[in-house]
């Protein structure tokens, strides 16, 4: 990827000229250094210009990448989900970028479960994940399209294997079926017990005792099941 150049508050024949002599094909803005008012003349005026502005993070993440397939990968992002951000992970080099979907309860499921691994687990493939709003992972991925059926299989496989480690998951034919136990403060009212010491025991799975009775952890907890349907779930694990 070609350097970008950082700009400061300048006048926009001063950013034509410098863009044809640096060949500037991006620009970063250090915030920290100027005014609002000026930062937004600027963004506009690199608007004006049809010059990508990116963050410190977006420059760091894509400069491993071919410039163009930079872009390529931008504009596919935007016609998947528009206004989203990117965030790229071991994608590299040069190709065309195509589409690679993930069912959603999948990633919603693994990003409650644990959200860090998962992060972790996508540094080491070749791959971007999308975010907007507040979904930090959508279920849609850009790879390059001679690796997307690859890239399917592996985050599939991350999502299940992080599953079947930190939630109480069992498989079920093309199932994955979770289970979850939760504290039910209702519950724990029904049973006269008082918010405060005696819900934060029996929410950390320890027996009370209130008025010559015993109320277990089991008694104020409630269940549900969640199944994922994922085709081909064994070859997954």
């Amino acid at each position: 990827m070609v350097p970008t150049r950082q700009i400061g508050a300048v006048d926009p024949v001063l950013l034509r000229t410098m863009q044809e002599a640096s060949g500037a094909v991006a620009a970063y803005i250090d915030r920290k250094s100027l005014s609002k008012d000026d930062a937004g003349r600027i963004e506009r005026m690199l608007a004006a210009a049809a010059l990508p502005l990116l963050s410190e993070s977006e420059i760091l993440e894509a400069s491993g990448l071919a410039w163009a397939a930079y872009l390529r990968v931008r504009t596919l992002a935007e016609e998947i989900a528009p206004g989203s951000r990117i965030r790229i992970h071991d994608l590299r080099g040069d190709g065309t970028p195509a589409v690679v979907r993930i069912a959603p309860g999948l990633i919603e499921e693994t990003i409650k479960s644990d959200r860090s691994g998962f992060l972790n687990g996508l540094d080491g493939l070749p791959v971007a994940h999308l975010s907007k709003g507040s979904h930090e992972v959508l279920s849609t991925f850009i790879c390059f399209e001679n690796e997307s059926s690859r890239l399917a299989s592996d985050i599939t496989t991350l999502c299940v294997k992080l599953l079947l480690i930190c939630e109480n998951a069992v498989i079920d034919g093309d199932h994955l079926v979770l289970r979850k136990v939760r504290f039910d403060p209702g519950k724990a009212r029904r049973h006269g017990i008082p918010e405060g010491p005696l819900f934060a025991m029996l929410a950390g799975g320890k027996a009370v005792d209130i008025e010559g009775r015993r109320v277990t952890p089991d008694a104020v907890q409630t269940t549900s099941v969640k199944r994922i349907h994922i085709p081909g779930l064994e070859s997954y694990i």
